[in-house]
């Protein structure tokens, strides 16, 4: 069926086969003049993908919403067979719970799978479990709603996964594996719920995965971007074309806008995702398509798809995490998928946006090294190519050297913001251990505070660090040779963006050390605001301009979410709902122009 996909994907440049993966387009019956919202979204979608040309098209399920109890599931699946006829051929589907009932759960308000909605299914789209050998991969889709249900059909999934898995691993074939239930959205131990596999299957699926090497396990239903790792398997959540779950809409901070019926028609986190299959490793690509009901997709849809960290490169610039990025968040209980207990969950959708502005050096503050859940991400996403870097403040102590031994191959690098009076003694901390166990780049960030600023206006009440660029770092020789690899300097509101990169590139190569530089959107008074997304937009796009003249200097801004309540508010490059503004859609424009970057 698939024979031809190697060579048809050759020419994606180092993409050994390109996936399409759709989710929960709950589909209705199309009995009146006004086709559901639904269909239309999932009409928009299958336009996209068309223009994408995937080698292969796979489907999470939930393809219908009407449940298989309900008179009008024969008519949903009816429309689903011609949204989805331009496909045909390439299209590959797994079942959701509302195709053929729910896995058993008798809290929930749906019934379970039964043997007569399973074999509807089968008449309709075909086998409930199947496998595709692809492009050197093995492409296993699994019937979730069995899992756990204590049937011959569950047995008999079970064995020939294992059979289908074996023979993969024997053909050394690359496995993506892909179901509607995830098998847990936060932790490999969380209870059961709604929204994931049941302990005991969900352990099954997992040791099966682990003994045969499954690179990735891609699944649905939760309508939202989860990403986790076991062992050496990636899995990924899809989000939904159709609707967002307006239980996941918990994880903002931000009320819902009446426009987005109580988090329901939230643009940002509806869309579907590409799968690129690579030589080394996979990358996944979320591409929001923000609700459209336009089949077109418009210039720039797929601006990220050329970006990744798994590809080895890094973005022009480099963002601080200034808000918590990977907090866990308990759910209300609320019927009909929480009625009882809270389900924990973490906010991915940070890393979301990173991956669909094609960002991955970061900066980091301690406290996510600190705290185990946000280190657990920093290690996963290090894993996956992204470099962070450490800022910390003040000369290390013990307790911090520890940490950055023991963390230092997850760092790329290590900012360390000093008063001018102790960085002789933090140089001589960092002298002190033995060579190879820090991170190698190490950047003085001199520290400036309207406190000991001669000259400063007490009402500023600033705290930052960084020189102007027109100032030579002769701090660097207060330490000890070899303590810091360069310094970092800092082009404030005021200054020209262009000739301060240049200044700070010259001053690096005279010195022969490193230079970096922060790119302030921050205004210069704890009272003022700039929320000007234009003039940002082209303050974003001279410091690109500007990293890729010089790219021997680490560039960073200072703002990747607004910054929309407290002091120096700012626009960003995304708002506090992960939608991007002007400049993190340029800048992301303006990366994809370049094939490779430092």
């Amino acid at each position: 069926m698939f024979d031809d996909v190697r060579h048809a994907q050759a020419s994606l440049g180092g993409v050994q086969l390109r996936i399409a993966v759709i989710a929960d387009t709950h589909l209705e019956a199309e009995t009146g003049v006004a086709l559901p919202r639904s269909n239309r979204r999932t009409r928009a979608a299958v336009g996209w993908i068309r223009a994408l040309a995937p080698g292969l098209v796979v489907h999470l399920g939930d393809v219908v919403h009407p449940l298989p109890a309900l008179p009008d599931q024969d008519a949903a699946f009816a429309a689903a067979t011609e949204i989805f006829a331009p496909l045909a051929g390439t299209m590959l589907i797994t079942p959701g719970n509302h195709d053929i009932g729910d896995k058993p759960n008798p809290a929930m308000p749906a019934a379970a799978a039964r043997a007569a909605w399973a074999e509807g299914w089968v008449r309709r789209s075909g086998p409930l479990w199947q496998s595709h050998r692809v492009a050197g991969c093995r492409i296993v889709l699994v019937c979730a709603s069995l899992f756990g249900s204590a049937t011959q059909a569950e047995e008999a999934q079970w064995d020939w996964l294992g059979q289908e898995l074996a023979a993969a691993r024997a053909a050394d074939e690359r496995v993506f594996l892909f179901t509607h239930y995830p098998p847990f959205v936060r932790d490999p131990a969380e209870p059961g719920h709604y929204d994931n596999l049941d302990a005991a299957p969900r352990a099954r699926l997992l040791e099966l995965a682990r003994q045969h090497g499954v690179e990735a396990i891609l699944s649905g239903h939760a309508h939202a971007f989860f990403l986790n790792r076991v062992g050496d398997t990636l899995l990924h959540v899809v989000p939904s074309v159709a609707f967002a779950r307006r239980d996941y809409a918990e994880l903002s901070r931000v009320a819902p806008a009446p426009e987005e019926e109580f988090g329901r028609n939230e643009p940002g986190r509806l869309g579907f995702a590409v799968l690129d299959v690579l030589v080394q490793g996979h990358a996944l690509h979320p591409v929001p398509t923000e609700g459209t009901e336009d089949p077109a997709p418009p210039p720039g849809a797929f601006v990220g798809l050329g970006i990744h960290p798994r590809r080895g490169q890094a973005p022009l610039l480099g963002v601080p995490l200034h808000h918590p990025w990977s907090e866990l968040v308990a759910l209300p209980t609320n019927p009909p998928t929480a009625p009882f207990r809270r389900r924990l969950v973490r906010d991915d959708r940070t890393v979301q946006l990173l991956w669909r502005l094609g960002l991955s050096r970061l900066r980091i503050p301690l406290d996510d090294l600190e705290d185990p859940v946000p280190r657990a991400r920093v290690a996963l996403l290090a894993r996956e190519g992204f470099r962070f870097w450490l800022a910390t403040q003040g000369v290390p102590g013990a307790a911090l050297l520890d940490l950055l031994v023991r963390d230092a191959a997850l760092l790329e690098g290590w900012e360390i913001v000093l008063p001018e009076a102790d960085i002789a003694a933090a140089g001589a901390v960092l002298c002190a251990v033995p060579a190879g166990r820090l991170p190698a780049r190490r950047v003085l960030a001199p520290m400036l505070s309207t406190a000991t600023r001669p000259g400063a206006a007490a009402a500023a009440l600033f705290v930052g660090a960084g020189l102007p660029p027109d100032q030579a770092p002769d701090a660097l020789r207060l330490a000890p040779a070899g303590a810091f690899s360069g310094w970092m300097a800092r082009i404030g509101r005021g200054m020209d963006v262009a000739s301060g990169i240049a200044a700070v590139a010259e001053r690096a190569s005279v010195l022969g050390c490193e230079g970096a530089v922060t790119i302030c959107l921050s205004p210069t008074r704890p009272d003022e605001s700039w929320t000007d997304d234009e003039a940002i937009a082209q303050r974003i796009l001279a410091a690109a301009e500007g990293a890729a003249r010089h790219n021997a200097l680490t560039v960073w801004t200072d703002t990747l979410l607004d910054i929309d309540r407290g002091y120096f508010v700012r626009n960003g490059l995304a708002d506090r709902r992960m939608r991007p503004r002007a400049a993190g859609l340029a800048l992301a424009r303006r990366q994809a122009e370049l094939p490779t970057v430092r």
